[in-house]
């Protein structure tokens, strides 16, 4: 008889396998999960600062990534919508841009070699608040009361860059053809006003 003791059945591992992957695998993932980061969103933005007024060229237009935070339903997000338009205020460098703050241009001769002028409007100037920025209106002037002259058409088509509408200083700015400045500065100063009208389709 042998008087050995049996010798014991080793103990099963994989319990303490499985509760040890649960034990470092659970917190890792849940640790993953909470610094991961988020996924990014594609955008156009501005290789450098740009002034109001300027038109945005191929060269002047990069992507980026940004958080999607940061992007919205007014955000642009195509360089297309970005390339041949101009600024309508200051765009800083490599910053998400609101298609608010540029225009489309309805003819990019319309502002080549022009300087930005801002002239003093009113309700009826600003067509009862129906002028936006991008609308190609005719520009004449109204002489004082006290004379004989005419109206004189200043401009056939000159573009309008922006309008401000406040109640308390309603302005429009103009892209005045660069040579015919000087002409623009002496019809204007000679009338009583300036009346803009826009062709109607």
């Amino acid at each position: 008889m042998n008087d050995e003791p049996a010798p014991k059945s080793p103990r099963d591992a994989l319990p303490w396998v499985y509760w040890g992957l649960v034990f470092f695998v659970v917190p890792l993932v849940a640790l993953w999960m909470a610094h991961k980061p988020a996924s990014q969103a594609t955008i156009p933005v501005l290789v450098d600062d740009m002034p109001a007024y300027s038109v945005i060229r191929a060269g002047d237009v990069m992507t980026t990534t940004v958080s999607p935070d940061l992007v919205t339903d007014a955000t642009v997000q195509k360089p297309e919508d970005l390339v041949g338009s101009y600024t309508r205020e200051s765009i800083r460098a490599t910053r998400p841009i609101s298609t608010s703050q540029v225009v489309t241009i309805p003819d990019p001769a319309l502002i080549s070699n022009t300087l930005a002028v801002a002239v003093p409007a009113s309700m009826t100037t600003i067509l009862g608040g129906n002028l936006q920025a991008g609308d190609i209106v005719s520009l004449a002037t109204v002489p004082v009361s006290d004379t004989h002259s005419a109206p004189a058409i200043v401009f056939d088509t000159v573009l309008v860059l922006d309008v401000n509408a406040a109640e308390d200083e309603k302005t429009i700015v103009l892209a005045i053809p660069a040579d015919r400045w000087l002409v623009y500065l002496a019809q204007a100063r000679d009338a009583a006003g300036l009346v803009l009208a826009r062709r109607v389709e």
